[in-house]
């Protein structure tokens, strides 16, 4: 019986033998048949979406300053066109206020000028004597300030900048020698009398006098201005200009694309 059985436990080695690596052979066909169908149903492929840039120039609202002296246009475009400080009632302001510079000739007394006096023949033919001196323009020492220090003063929040810029401007026109004391009063009343931060560019002065560390660089930059900037005569006597409101018209903006020379 046991020599029996031992030729049947081999006849059912043998049959396992066969079925086993036969079924294994089967899997793996499914399995490379189902891996090539899940290759050849993949989706197609979506265009890309094409989107067309804007490349138009932005266009701001700006003042022409064509019809203005070449420093006040350099005053525009620091202070302005450069920061693109056009929030009102800022822009504005300011611009009316480099009108004044414009049309009026206000100037500073040359420290180092001496008093030549010459003899003249005036309207009637008759010898007169005049006296002359050196003075430096108000706006040509504004314009050399501004373009000098203006990376400081945009260093600071942009409301103290704005406000520091308009003190500078001050600082300079005070110590101008045809301008009174009446003269300027008038002056920042027409021009800050609705103005927000009308005190604090008054703060900002007082700062100024007071030597305050955080500004002293105004005060270096106008004493290297005022040794730098060109010279002219003046006449004693010549007519003054005096500031009056009456004379100031405030164009109309127009959109502008910002001039190639601002970048």
């Amino acid at each position: 019986m046991e020599i029996l059985s031992f030729p049947i436990l081999l006849l059912l080695i043998w049959l396992a033998w066969l079925f086993f690596p036969a079924q294994s052979r089967n899997n793996k066909t499914q399995i490379e048949n189902a891996t090539q169908e899940i290759e050849e149903e993949a989706p197609p492929s979506v265009p890309p979406v094409l989107y067309q840039l804007n490349t138009h120039l932005i266009r701001h609202q700006l003042y022409s300053t064509k019809h203005l002296r070449k420093d006040t246009q350099l005053l525009y475009t620091n202070i302005i066109l450069r920061n693109l400080w056009i929030n009102e009632p800022f822009h504005s302001t300011i611009f009316n206020l480099l009108l004044i510079l414009d049309k009026d000739e206000f100037f500073i007394r040359d420290q180092f000028s001496r008093v030549i006096t010459s003899n003249l023949r005036n309207a009637s033919n008759e010898m007169v004597k005049v006296e002359s001196y050196s003075v430096l323009s108000v706006l040509e020492i504004i314009a050399y300030c501004i373009s000098d220090c203006i990376g400081l003063i945009t260093k600071f929040r942009k409301n103290d900048a704005q406000n520091i810029t308009f003190a500078l401007v001050f600082f300079i026109l005070q110590k101008s020698e045809n301008m009174t004391e009446s003269d300027l009063l008038q002056m920042k009343k027409y021009l800050f009398e609705n103005y927000p931060d009308a005190n604090h560019i008054e703060y900002i002065l007082s700062l100024f006098k007071q030597h305050d560390d955080r500004l002293n660089f105004i005060a270096s930059v106008y004493d290297f201005a005022i040794k730098h900037v060109d010279r002219h005569a003046y006449v004693v006597g010549s007519a003054k200009p005096k500031f009056c409101s009456n004379t100031i018209n405030l164009p109309q903006k127009m959109f502008q694309t910002l001039p190639n020379s601002v970048f």
